[in-house]
């Protein structure tokens, strides 16, 4: 069976809720199901654990990321020199030399997050290429007749969703994988698109506890009545 991966941000979106609350034992409806695997590769325990090796790995230079994007940021704020959240071509040709700063610490960003971001492709190129693997394993297991990605639907019972199976597949498979690629390691054009989606997924993702954090935060300060 030949199958294919169309990239979704919103099916990610999806996946990504609904890969642990899926009910493996109904998941397909008449032979039908849906899958997202840039939902199921984000949601893998291999990536996590792979991710957080990277991320300690590159602790000093992803604080240093923060840092020139925050000065970046400050600096750009000083071009918007008439208030209106806006930098005009005229306020930026008017600071040339604010641009070129602001430039030259995107440039040391780009410099700085090769590496990686090269190390986040190689993770997931591993588990895509044990991803289909796992996809065919579910559909002969359930007598899935066709596979599609949840926003080809205008509607889908929720049960059809077969993400939970699939990671679960994909986890037995590959528990672990090497999060230090080979000097010769190029990713692939569909491995890239993946990284992309879960940059989105994980940025909305520290955005969501972010704002969860603020909004508990009042609730704490607020004293108790009396």
């Amino acid at each position: 069976m030949k199958s294919f991966v169309k990239i979704s941000l919103a099916a990610s979106l999806a996946a990504a809720g609904m890969v642990a609350a899926a009910t493996p034992a109904q998941a397909q409806v008449n032979g039908i199901a849906t899958s997202s695997p840039e939902g199921v590769v984000y949601n893998a325990q291999a990536r996590v654990e792979a991710y957080r090796q990277i991320d300690t790995t590159y602790a000093g230079q992803l604080q240093q990321i923060a840092t020139l994007r925050q000065e970046a940021r400050t600096l750009s704020q000083g071009l918007d020199t008439n208030g209106d959240g806006n930098v005009s071509q005229a306020e930026a040709d008017a600071q040339a030399s604010v641009v070129q700063q602001i430039q030259q610490k995107q440039s040391q960003i780009e410099g700085i997050e090769n590496p990686i971001a090269l190390a986040q492709l190689y993770v997931i190129e591993q588990l895509l290429e044990r991803y289909n693997a796992a996809q065919t394993q579910v559909i002969q297991q359930k007598g899935i007749k066709l596979m599609l990605v949840p926003d080809v639907f205008q509607y889908g019972a929720e049960q059809a969703d077969v993400s939970a199976d699939i990671a679960a597949a994909l986890n037995a498979a590959v528990p672990t994988v090497n999060s230090t690629p080979p000097a010769n390691f190029r990713p692939r054009r569909e491995t890239i698109q993946v990284h992309q989606t879960i940059n989105q997924l994980r940025l909305m993702a520290a955005q969501q506890a972010a704002a969860q954090q603020a909004n508990q935060q009042p609730a704490q300060q607020q004293p108790s009545g009396r």
